[in-house]
């Protein structure tokens, strides 16, 4: 469905009476990676790693500094006009924060049915049947349509997103942290909806989060980012039960657990010193050196490749020596 090549993304920072050039974050920084149709590939990690950058990009709300985005063989890095927007009615996003992603002078109508208005999909006497079809498989109900958004829940809201999402048939659906806002129990209705959602609908997922109990749940495939690139790729229930590299295995080693069970299953417990570099100073080497309890001399001189072991792909200098 999606192959992502060496994406990269940079913003210009200026400076002086002249506003200048003086340097730029690399957000973004040679991400490459594979998604299949009706899958849910996951990215993972801390603020600042890049994560919700990639998904910008992803659908074309940032253009790519260079890399290539292949979407049914065609590189929409470089659509423009009306090439890009007949991209975007077969990508969207649902995105974090639901308050602020939903226009709060706008009825729950106007919202859902704006995307079908601006792509002109079917008559509009059958544009208002397909709002409602929508509000009900979202489990939300009709006399939702003529309230203002500040008038839902959390959740809800999160619903009406979703809906404006799905409401256009797409092939793939970026979820941007789609439950970080919310409260636990709500989290596991929204996650179980975005699921039977994509049985029913064949959506394929990019699913952005920093939370790993709920990759875990929806996930397919799982890529660690830190500092603008993917540390570890793998299947996800490989990357959760053999992590490789120290950074995987710090994240994994706080995941929260409900049972002794589930306990035993997770590394031992690492305690990461220090915070994530900075992307306007990347620092040489391992960008992970200054904060990997496991880092040696070459790590904080020379970047380790992506090495592949046979589906599962590291960037740590041990594994490809073969530690």
């Amino acid at each position: 469905m999606l192959r992502v090549l060496d994406l990269k993304k940079y913003f210009p920072m200026t400076g002086g009476l002249l506003k200048r050039k003086i340097g730029e974050v690399k957000a973004v920084d040679g991400v490459s990676f594979d998604v299949m149709k009706s899958d849910t590939l996951a990215l993972v990690g801390e603020s600042g790693s890049g994560k919700t950058t990639v998904g910008k990009m992803l659908v074309r709300i940032l253009k790519p500094t260079s890399g290539s985005i292949f979407f049914a063989n065609e590189d929409i890095a470089k659509h423009e006009g009306d090439s890009l927007k007949n991209y975007r009615r077969m990508a969207q996003m649902v995105f974090q924060d639901p308050t602020s992603s939903l226009n709060p002078r706008r009825k729950i109508l106007d919202i859902v049915i704006d995307p079908l208005n601006v792509h002109k999909i079917g008559l509009k006497s059958e544009r208002y049947e397909m709002v409602t079809r929508m509000m009900d498989r979202v489990e939300l109900p009709r006399d939702f349509l003529y309230r203002y958004p500040h008038s839902l829940s959390g959740g809800q809201k999160q619903r009406v997103g979703i809906a404006r999402a799905v409401i256009m048939n797409p092939a793939l659906v970026v979820l941007d942290e789609p439950t970080a806002s919310l409260d636990v129990s709500v989290q596991a209705n929204i996650v179980s909806l975005l699921k039977e959602i994509q049985k029913e609908y064949g959506l394929t997922y990019v699913f952005i989060s920093h939370n790993l109990s709920l990759v875990r749940n929806i996930a397919d495939w799982v890529t660690v980012m830190y500092l603008g690139r993917a540390m570890e790729m793998a299947p996800t229930e490989q990357l959760f039960t053999k992590p490789m590299h120290p950074y995987t295995i710090a994240l994994l080693s706080v995941v929260p657990t409900v049972s002794e069970e589930e306990e035993k299953l997770l590394p031992e417990r690492v305690r990461l010193e220090g915070e994530i570099p900075s992307s306007v100073r990347i620092p040489k080497g391992c960008r992970f050196a200054s904060r990997c309890p496991k880092a040696h001399e070459r790590c904080s001189s020379d970047e380790p490749p992506l090495v592949d072991l046979g589906g599962h792909f590291v960037r740590c200098h041990q594994i490809e020596e073969g530690a």
